[in-house]
């Protein structure tokens, strides 16, 4: 996405990939590298709405799943099952 002067707002250079959906264990890496630039999402959101203290409860919740899905090891990011479950619950 750009704006009305063509800078550049929001892109995704997501690692595009082909595998056999019997792999999990590579499903489930790739789909954390894919996490992980979510996370990067929701940091770049947080930071836009830094003087929005409408609801202080959902931002918190926020700040911890951009954490998790940032985490430095791959394996420890969780899972967009996990981040749906964890958004529904707000």
């Amino acid at each position: 996405m750009i704006d009305a002067e063509a800078n550049s707002i929001l892109g995704d250079f997501g690692g595009a990939s082909f595998f056999e959906p019997k792999e999990v264990e590579i499903r489930n890496g790739l789909e954390r590298l894919e996490v992980r630039a979510f996370g990067c999402l929701v940091e770049e959101l947080l930071a836009l709405s830094k003087h929005d203290n409408s609801d202080s409860h959902i931002r918190e919740i926020l700040m911890m799943l951009q954490n998790r899905c940032m985490h430095e090891v791959n394996g420890n990011r969780p899972l967009f099952s996990e981040i749906k479950e964890i958004c529904s619950s707000v």
